[in-house]
């Protein structure tokens, strides 16, 4: 089967990054709430990927044709849902031993980039109707970018210091039908 020099794809990206904010207790003895980000969903969770595929003409491996080896460029996007991530906030009493919030707050983020933009490199070995691929990705897309503009009593949190760019190795396996 030979390979197709352009085409379209569309896949779900998804990433799971554990960590908490919270204020720390302080010596004033009259703080007698404290707070914590109760959610461990800072950073986005789900995202659209669309892209257009360009592949290099296959070399054939073997002499039947069914064995074939090409190079793939993909420009696309990365599109996080939601762009702006809401949070909820739980206050809990300045005391030892109590661990029960006794008010909630809901916190959203403003300001995100709603899609971010992406470059795939792959190189897919095709067998018939199965593709086998490894690729490296590079892309502006920002983990904490949900995050970023969250105020909770009038500050504003930082996450994780910002990186600039992303840079990713990816493992396929499609089946073209």
């Amino acid at each position: 089967m030979p390979t197709t020099p352009y085409g379209t794809q569309a896949s779900e990206g998804e990433s799971y990054i554990l960590k908490r904010w919270a204020n720390p207790p302080t010596a004033d003895t009259r703080q007698t709430l404290i707070w914590f980000i109760a959610s461990d969903d800072l950073n986005y969770v789900l995202a659209l990927r669309p892209e257009l595929r360009l592949a290099t003409p296959a070399v054939y491996l073997d002499k039947d044709q069914e064995l074939a080896l090409s190079l793939r460029v993909s420009p696309g996007l990365t599109i996080p849902f939601p762009a702006n991530l809401p949070h909820n906030v739980e206050y809990i009493p300045n005391r030892v031993g109590v661990n029960t919030a006794v008010a909630y707050d809901r916190v959203t983020n403003t300001g995100a980039k709603a899609c971010y933009y992406q470059l795939k490199t792959a190189i897919a070995l095709e067998m018939d109707e199965i593709t086998l691929s490894l690729g490296y990705n590079f892309s502006n897309f920002d983990l904490y970018g949900g995050s970023r503009n969250i105020i909770v009593e009038g500050k504003r949190l930082k996450p994780a210091t910002g990186i600039k760019y992303m840079h990713s190795v990816s493992v396929g396996v499609s089946y073209s039908f």
